[in-house]
């Protein structure tokens, strides 16, 4: 980081006597110049707080002169400390070739920044050659609130994708856009017609509607007892052999109402779990209500067949397809769900590996670790001795090796030690450990193989990442909970 340091240097030492923040910037200097990320963190902290202007420069220079490895803290600070202005000029600075992940990550910081702002800002972006950048444009001005930003984009709403349409960077773009228009408004469109409808009525301009987060479920009993329901977070329907088969007595309609009153209940509030750990890699999620179907053993079977490029557990596209189970099994994997629909939804091209990695490691207490073949849930444990021998194969080198489907002993080999790699990269001590997974993600997104992201990111070989994947497991890490995700703040885990 000497070249990343170059331009403080070359201040008189009279000059930086008499400037603001004087002292942070020489514990800035110095944490650099040690090679200190941790104390590089805390000096950028301080150097905004005692002169933001010098803090933004100084973010910016990480990003300009540092290697990947140096840049999330830059992207880091100006993500968190920064003004929407001060961000945007930022973003003017760099290369959209060189600095692709970067420019993506600050756009999305957008979000949440001051509304009049971002009102500015946010809408040249949509016209940017990067169609995620435009995404998180888009959801940058859903974050201002205000229902007249939809006419940045309404113009070129497409209709929602249909179940074969390739997840890629339009089908998050059109997501987007629906999910903004829920955002801004409370309403869930189900089609590009009746939000263009909305729109050209004009009368509800300026008017917000319901708010999605007040949105109570309710179950209605359709024709030949099909049930459905809406959510904050879904909306769906039961599949159901016989209603009447899953309750004692064939109870009467109230007591059915509650039991799958209670089930839905516990769906959306792990939904909300999901999506509010998945926010602190993948922002704030802008999506419109996911179609989710409930299901018996029976119906299970087939719905699922009807669901192509589905994954194991019932994912397609922006549908989620769960087995009837207990309330407290149902939040869980709603949780789960959550999280690969928020991911699904920012950045859509991503390793299988992350994907679960990533589900396992921000929901613990998953239904897939029943006897310990999850690593990714914190309170795992330490290792039995056949685990750590398959960590001595290297849980970077193969657990992120391959994105082919896993099956077998070998695939629950590499899909364990994905697992273990993942929740090494979150909880391992690195700073700033959640956007350093966002570039992480963005970086693989964009087409780079997955070892040299990860050296880009982590900073060391693949080979020496696994001998401290090793050293951090025999000591006690994977069964140490993730404390920054738990406390809900961004900072970073406790160092090893």
């Amino acid at each position: 980081m000497a070249a990343a340091s170059a331009r403080w240097q070359a201040q008189s030492p009279s000059e930086e006597a008499l400037s603001p923040g004087a002292a942070a910037f020489r514990a800035l200097r110095s944490a650099t110049n040690r090679e200190d990320q941790h104390g590089t963190v805390e000096a950028l902290r301080d150097l905004w707080s005692a002169d933001p202007t010098r803090g933004a420069q100084a973010s910016l220079d990480i990003i300009l002169r540092g290697s990947p490895y140096w840049r999330v803290l830059g992207v880091a600070a100006l993500a968190r400390h920064g003004t929407a202005d001060q961000i945007d000029r930022a973003i003017g600075a760099l290369s959209p070739g060189h600095h692709r992940s970067e420019r993506w990550a600050l756009v999305r910081a957008l979000d949440g920044k001051d509304p009049e702002q971002v009102r500015t800002i946010a809408p040249r972006y949509l016209r940017d050659s990067e169609v995620l950048v435009q995404v998180a444009a888009i959801a940058a001005l859903a974050g201002t609130g205000d229902p007249t930003v939809a006419r940045h984009f309404i113009g070129s709403l497409p209709p929602l994708p249909t179940i074969d349409a390739a997840v890629d960077a339009e089908y998050a773009r059109t997501l987007t856009m629906y999910g903004a228009l829920r955002r801004l408004t409370g309403i869930s469109f189900r089609d590009q017609a009746a939000a263009l409808n909305w729109w050209r009525r004009g009368s509800e301009i300026g008017s917000p509607g319901t708010d999605p987060r007040s949105v109570v479920f309710g179950l209605r009993r359709e024709p030949n007892w099909r049930f459905e329901f809406a959510t904050a977070h879904f909306r769906g329907r039961l599949a159901m052999r016989r209603i009447d088969d899953l309750f004692v007595n064939a109870a009467p309609w109230t007591r059915r109402s509650e039991a799958w009153g209670g089930i839905v209940s516990a769906v959306d509030a792990g939904a909300a779990d999901g999506f509010a750990k998945a926010s602190r890699i993948f922002g704030r999620t802008t999506l419109p209500l996911a179609e989710l179907v409930v299901a018996d053993s029976v119906n299970f079977v087939r719905e699922f067949a009807l669901m192509p490029e589905s994954e194991v557990n019932g994912e397609a596209h922006h549908q989620v397809l769960l087995l009837a189970s207990s309330d407290r099994t149902m939040q869980v994997e709603a949780a789960r769900r959550a999280v690969t629909l928020a991911e699904k939804g920012t950045l859509p091209d991503l390793p299988r590996w992350l994907t679960w990695g990533l589900v396992n490691g921000l929901v613990p207490g998953c239904s897939a670790c029943a006897g310990g073949r999850c690593s990714g849930a914190p309170g795992g444990g330490v290792p039995s001795a056949s685990l750590l021998r398959l960590l001595e194969s290297g849980a970077v080198t193969r657990g992120t090796a391959s994105d082919e489907p896993m099956f077998g002993r070998s695939g629950d080999q590499l899909w364990w030690l994905g697992n273990a790699a993942v929740l090494f990269m979150l909880g391992g001590g690195f700073a700033e450990p959640e956007m350093r997974m966002t570039l992480l993600a963005a970086r693989l997104n964009f087409g780079v193989p997955s070892r040299v992201a990860i050296q880009e990111m982590y900073g060391a070989p693949v080979q020496e990442l696994d001998r401290r994947v090793m050293a951090w497991a025999l000591d006690g890490g994977l069964r140490r909970p993730l404390e920054w995700l738990e406390a809900g703040s961004a900072e970073s885990p406790p160092r090893n």
